[in-house]
């Protein structure tokens, strides 16, 4: 990295050097100030050491103790605050050599008049003019250079190896330069350096036609300046062109990035800015389509599932885990359907089934399907939730609250009262993708889904609403008020199963 840091700024000066001296030098220099120079600088050992020698090491060294902090930035990858600032360096250099080599072209240009001035020395101001020219153009040259290649050697190599995945935008005191400032400065330097040249040259030839016939030095000088202006106005106007639609899809680009896909580009130029516009006008609308399929299977099943599956993180099959299963049902809905129309079913039982829903989700629980009338939810499937067992006993104490205040609610209609039971079971599931390959589904399956179905079956032996097994009654501590209810044979046990619920009294009041 040093190496690519020190040596690209001597090439371009380099570079810059030779073009002015060997190319364009006989063009722009007449013989008497060359001769000046010489006497002046050249054949001057302290002249030549302040204005050719000097500046050279010190620039360098100073490049060098800049771009320091962006050559250790790896070694300091633990180290949050040198780390931060070797990448704030790295990203800075191409602006800050760029500048530096410019304003080292202004600051020889200015010591050479200064050492003519304490010489005594008279300067004319077009000689005055045709140097800060020359100097202008070659700082100009040598910033353009030296900011293309520093950020072409960033992009290739260093911040893909320094950032890795991270977003550049999050490195604190990176200059952020525009896409029309970079845009204005490389064709300013395109409009102006020839124009400069050409203008200059045309004043180096003027010695050439009898003083009679020479333009005067003002309506060159205007001339120069008048095509410098219109250079740099065409070259805002582009500039401008490309920023404001690029200026659109950044904004457009963070609308989308909040979710909001109702975004559209206009599309009105038919070059690769207009394809672009198009593209992202395509991609909001496939975004938009999405966003309503996902909303859509958000619905059919519990968001975090529909997240879940999404992620692509459970394969066919499924594995175990433990989770605890809580099964409601309904009591009488059969003769309740009998006697009312589809509508009003469907409007009652959905009301029941939010309210449900609303206490599994507050408690961390998936519903994972609706049975008819029952309800199936999970608790520690697919999202891990501590202490599930606790949570799930919670989640149907509240159910039991909130159908109490649905019944007032109803009675107040006119309708009849809502009865449930609900079973509880924790132990091994296998939770998981269960289906053919055309269409599947996140279930859980296993003797605790099963036990905890027969379960919630007893609720009319016992005559409670609420029943859960021995291995919840354990991992709660007879949390929640249960208490032994008996022992109880269920369908695919061989042995009776020590039945807990709410006491009576209490299951009456609930």
């Amino acid at each position: 990295m040093a190496l690519f840091y020190i040596s690209i700024p001597i090439i371009s000066n380099a570079l810059v050097l030779t073009i002015l001296n060997v190319v364009i030098g006989p063009l722009i220099y007449d013989r008497g100030s060359f001769s000046l120079f010489k006497t002046q600088i050249l054949d001057n050992p302290l002249h030549n050491f302040l204005v050719n020698i000097l500046p050279f090491p010190v620039v360098m060294v100073i490049l060098v103790a800049y771009s320091m902090p962006a050559f250790r930035a790896l070694r300091y990858s633990g180290d949050v605050e040198k780390y931060e600032k070797g990448l704030r360096r790295m990203l800075n250099a191409p602006f800050i050599i760029g500048l530096a080599s410019f304003i080292a072209w202004l600051t020889g240009t200015f010591e050479v008049r200064m050492i003519y001035f304490l010489s005594g020395i008279p300067q004319s101001w077009i000689l005055i003019f045709r140097v800060m020219g020359i100097a202008a153009v070659s700082g100009i040259f040598n910033f353009v250079l030296n900011y293309y290649l520093l950020s072409l050697v960033n992009r290739r190599f260093f911040i893909p190896s320094y950032l890795g995945g991270r977003n550049i935008s999050e490195v604190k005191g990176a200059f952020r330069l525009s896409l029309r400032f970079q845009l204005e400065i490389f064709l300013l330097a395109v409009a102006t350096g020839p124009i400069l040249i050409l203008g200059l040259s045309l004043m180096n030839l003027q010695s050439l036609v009898p003083e009679a016939e020479r333009p005067s030095y003002v309506r060159v000088t205007g001339l120069m300046f008048g095509l410098i202006a219109a250079g740099v106005l065409l070259s805002v106007l582009l500039a401008r062109s490309l920023r404001r639609p690029l200026s659109r899809m950044r904004n457009a680009a963070r609308t989308i990035q909040q979710g909001d896909f109702s975004v559209r580009l206009p599309v009105d130029t038919t070059d690769e800015i207009g394809d672009l516009a198009q593209s992202i006008n395509d991609m909001t609308l496939g975004l938009a389509e999405k966003e309503k399929i996902k909303d859509s299977f958000g619905r059919a099943v519990d968001p975090r599932v529909r997240d879940f599956l999404l992620q692509g993180s459970e394969a066919m099959g499924g594995s175990e885990t433990e989770a605890t299963i809580l099964f409601s049902d309904i009591r009488g809905f059969t003769s309740f359907s009998e006697s009312h129309t589809a509508q009003e079913v469907v409007e009652w039982i959905n009301t029941y089934f939010e309210r449900m829903a609303e206490c599994v989700r507050a408690h961390g629980g998936v519903v994972n399907k609706y049975v008819g009338d029952a309800i199936l939810a999970i608790f520690n499937a697919p999202v891990p939730l501590e202490n599930h067992q606790r949570a799930a006993l919670d989640c149907a104490l509240q159910m039991l609250n909130e159908l109490s205040r649905l019944n007032a609610e109803l009675a107040a209609r006119g309708n009849a009262p809502i009865r449930i039971g609900i079973g509880l079971h924790t132990g091994p599931v296998v939770a998981g993708l269960i289906g053919s390959n055309d269409r599947r589904e996140y279930t859980v399956i296993g003797d605790t889904v099963n036990t905890a179905s027969r379960i919630e079956g007893l609720c009319k032996k016992f005559s409670v609403p609420l029943l859960a097994s021995e291995s919840i009654y354990r991992a709660t501590d007879g949390y929640g008020g249960l208490v032994r209810l008996g022992r109880a044979q269920v369908k695919g046990k061989a042995q009776e199963l020590v039945i807990y619920g709410l006491p009576r009294t209490a299951a009456e009041k609930a």
